[in-house]
């Protein structure tokens, strides 16, 4: 209870943060719209009364029936006008307060470790929080909206009734109060099935996306899968959708008995109201006035219910949002005076596995690189050789031991700092829809960008920038319009591009050169030289081409470091890395 109240409070201030002009505005609008059912009854009776004198009398006053027509005028009016107020201020608001969330979401992710992603259940709680987030707040708040509403409106209609009988309010509270218990149940076992659904809802998410997306349209029309992967997705959707439905079969069932017994109940208080005002000899306004309150009180209450149950369901919702805006992130102090890095690099009996499992990716690594020198990882696939690079560049800590550059554990060092002179290029890099010259820049933003252009240079890509239609500002991928599409080589080069412009002490490369032709990657070799001259490198690669330009290499396997040597060395000395040099061998 005080978790949901307190997620509660959590929400208005949220709420009230992200725009506290168009917030008061909201509430002001709900408060007079609530007022409004109050004016119509008086008007009503007013206006009954006065008919039904005038009937009598047999005569006719303009003046008495002045004033109740009026403020029936009065309350049409006033309600259209809100009611446009209220399209534009909820607007606004809604805007605003996406725009909020949405930038609360973006800052948490960007800020957590690249580790959680590794996380099957960390990935549960992102898909939780991002589907609640994104429409949640914004249906929280009118739910309050509505509710402030409805109260209003109630309580003016319970005072009405009052004056009539005590015995009305409390009546019309006692039939209400089954349907609100209902729905709440049902409301409960609604949360619950989604978060039990969510691995195959994110199932489903991922067979669609097979489906739909550029990605996967190659191999999905080359082997013919469309059937079967649609058939998955359809299996997927059709379980989801059974459970959903036997939800609401029961939550139906369970509501319609409830709604009946408050319709017989209500349909006996008409009759009692009737009856109660004929002995006590009231005007036929009167009369007209309570059955009238008595009748929106009814379409009130159901509001307010609604409302009740609205505010429950989107908070509990609203819970995963919460825990995941919670989740603590391991705090890292970074060093105030980061020391300029030479690129010493040592890794100290490392071991590393990923979360939820118990298979070690890396087994007590222990090695140590010169400021300069440049090392080659080889080893069969699944050895550990991309981890090794991810744990390097602080993308995962180790499970046991410590990695160290220039005798700074990188546990100590945040992300930016690591990022400040360490670049790296990734075997799946990211294509970016966006022009070629940021494509670039974004191997480092605070760099000048008069040096993209030696950049290009270096990574044998300029010639092709230069003869874009709109140069370097010409957007690459399919996005933009006007925008050129490039192969996967020439990605691979920009990516290249975009490492060298980061021009930083220490450079990480996994498979840098695998998307290329060999005519391109002689062309490149002595570029590499070049670039890497005075910079440690670690490069991952099956080519026997790079592995010959690095000073010494690292062989791994089962996990481990098996040997450690220059080219000639290992080939004389260990086997293993002979035979995966060998062209009949399938180990690389």
């Amino acid at each position: 209870m005080w978790h949901s109240f307190k997620y509660y409070l959590r929400t208005l201030a949220l709420i009230w943060h992200s725009s506290p002009r168009w917030t008061l505005a909201n509430a002001l609008l709900v408060l007079t719209s609530g007022l409004m059912p109050i004016l119509m009854l008086l008007a009503v009776k007013l206006l009954v009364d006065s008919a039904v004198f005038q009937l009598s009398s047999a005569s006719f006053s303009w003046q008495k029936t002045f004033f109740p027509l009026s403020l029936v005028a009065v309350v049409y009016v006033g309600n259209s006008v809100i009611s446009s107020l209220q399209t534009i201020v909820q607007e606004q608001h809604a805007f605003r307060l996406n725009r909020f969330i949405t930038s609360i979401i973006h800052n948490k992710i960007t800020s957590v470790k690249y580790q959680f992603f590794e996380d099957p259940d960390n990935n549960n709680l992102l898909y939780r929080a991002v589907s609640s987030a994104n429409s949640l707040p914004i249906k929280l708040f009118y739910s309050m909206v509505n509710l402030m509403y409805n109260a209003v409106t109630i309580l003016a209609l319970m005072a009405v009734l009052f004056s009539l009988h005590p015995i009305l309010p409390l009546a019309l509270f006692l039939l209400s109060l089954p349907i609100l218990l209902v729905r709440l149940n049902v409301s409960r076992h609604r949360f619950e099935l989604r978060k039990e659904q969510t691995q195959d809802e994110r199932i489903a998410q991922y067979y669609n996306n097979v489906l739909t997306s550029k990605s996967f349209a190659k191999e999905v029309r080359v082997f013919s899968l469309g059937e079967y992967f649609q058939n998955i997705y359809a299996q997927t959707t059709l379980a989801l959708h059974r459970k959903r439905l036997a939800l609401l079969r029961t939550s139906a069932t369970k509501s319609f008995f409830a709604q009946s017994i408050a319709a017989f109940a209500f349909v006996a208080l008409f009759a009692w109201t009737i009856w109660f005002s004929a002995i006590s000899a009231l005007s036929v306004g009167s009369l007209a006035m309570y059955l009238m309150a008595l009748q929106r009180s009814y379409y009130t209450i159901k509001g307010l219910l609604s409302s009740i149950v609205s505010l429950y369901d989107n908070n509990l919702f609203l819970s995963h949002f919460y825990a995941f805006i919670d989740k603590e992130i391991p705090e890292t102090e970074s060093l105030k005076n980061l020391p300029n890095i030479k690129g010493e690099i040592v890794f100290d009996n490392v071991s590393f596995k990923y979360p939820n499992t118990d298979r070690i990716v890396l087994k007590n690594l222990s090695f140590k690189l010169a400021p300069g020198e440049t090392i080659a990882i080889v080893g069969a696939n699944g050895c550990g050789k991309t981890t090794l690079l991810k744990l390097l560049c602080g993308l995962c800590l180790p499970t046991e031991g410590r990695i160290l550059i220039d005798n700074i554990d990188i546990a100590a060092l945040t992300t930016a700092q690591l990022g400040s002179f360490i670049s790296v290029i990734f075997q799946d890099f990211a294509l970016y829809n966006d022009s070629a010259r940021n494509n670039i820049r974004f191997g480092n933003l605070r760099s000048h960008t008069s040096d993209v252009s030696k950049a290009a240079q270096q990574a044998g890509v300029s010639s092709l920038l230069e003869h874009l239609p709109l140069g370097y500002d010409t957007p690459l991928g399919n996005l933009l319009p006007d925008s050129e599409m490039l192969s996967q080589g020439e990605w691979q080069r920009i990516a290249l591009a975009r490492a060298f412009f980061a021009n930083t002490p220490i450079i990480l490369m996994d498979e840098p050169m695998s998307s290329l032709d060999l005519f391109t990657v002689r062309q490149l070799s002595q570029h590499f030289f070049d670039i890497m001259k005075g910079r440690t490198a670690v490069l991952v690669s099956h080519r026997e081409s790079s592995i010959k330009i690095a000073d010494r290499i690292l062989v791994l396997k089962d996990n481990s470091l098996l040997a450690v040597g220059t080219y000639n060395e290992l080939m004389a000395s260990c086997p293993y890395f002979a035979n995966m040099l060998s062209p009949s061998s399938p180990a690389l």
